[in-house]
């Protein structure tokens, strides 16, 4: 349907290898994803989720956690 936009959130075991490290190692991986006509109402949206959670981390203290954000664009 033109302009509509589809949100979807996915939390997984992702695997990855790193420097100096034999193997993979296990990471929980958390995303959101917006598909279709994405404006500038949708982009703050997400931030604002962004920032919501970095926040909420703070407060849980997650000792030995890594946050990274990112985009993709199409």
């Amino acid at each position: 349907m033109p302009g509509s936009v589809q949100k979807v959130y996915y939390t997984e075991n992702v695997y990855r290898t790193g420097s100096g490290y034999r193997g993979f190692r296990e990471i929980m991986q958390a995303g959101e994803e917006c598909i279709g006509e994405v404006d500038d109402y949708m982009i703050s949206e997400v931030l604002t989720l962004a920032c919501r959670s970095l926040r909420y981390r703070q407060l849980v203290n997650m000792n030995g956690s890594e946050v990274q954000i990112g985009a993709e664009h199409a």
